[in-house]
């Protein structure tokens, strides 16, 4: 037990200099990361069917709605604005 883990490696890694092995070392834990949400998001799809957020895409790969108008010209065109 109590072996030398990823971050011993990138520690040992920043103590040389050795920034290659320090950026390959914050890239695993990135790839870590993300196929944790992907496969957690998986089993939560799976395990509650039945729950009405499984038919909504979860914020792991949720995308925001466009835009309705790109110029404020087009904005200021609309006949009825909307009042925020």
């Amino acid at each position: 037990m109590g072996g030398y883990g990823l971050a011993g490696a990138m520690m040992t890694a920043s103590r040389f200099a050795n920034s290659v092995g320090v950026f390959a070392g914050i890239v695993e834990i990135a790839v870590i990361g993300y196929v944790m949400v992907k496969s957690m998001s998986m089993i939560r799809r799976r395990l509650l069917i039945w729950h009405q957020e499984a038919n909504e895409p979860t914020t792991a790969y949720s995308f925001p709605a466009p835009a309705k108008f790109l110029f404020q010209s087009e904005c200021l065109s609309d006949p009825a604005p909307h009042r925020l």
